[in-house]
C-alpha cells in the first residue's frame, strides 16, 4: 500500500537521481527503496544512495543546490 510519505520519497528520489546523472556522478540506491524495488515493503522514511567516496563531495555540492 503506498501513502503519501512514500509517494514523497519517491519524487525526492527521482528529483535526487536526476540531478546527480546530469552532473554525471554514479550512484547505487540502498536501503529500503532499493528492497522495495526487489519486491519487499514500501519504506517511508529515508532514501539511502550511495557514491564512490571520490565522487561525494561533488555529489553533496549537487545535491545542495537542489
Amino acid at each position: 500500500m503506498r501513502t503519501e510519505e512514500f509517494d514523497a520519497l519517491l519524487e525526492t528520489l527521482k528529483k535526487t537521481a536526476g540531478a546527480l546523472r546530469e552532473e554525471g556522478i554514479s550512484f547505487l540506491l540502498g536501503g529500503g527503496l532499493a528492497c522495495w524495488v526487489r519486491g519487499g515493503p514500501a519504506s517511508d522514511h529515508d532514501l539511502d544512495l550511495m557514491v564512490k567516496e571520490e565522487d561525494a563531495d561533488r555529489a553533496l555540492d549537487v545535491l545542495a543546490r537542489e
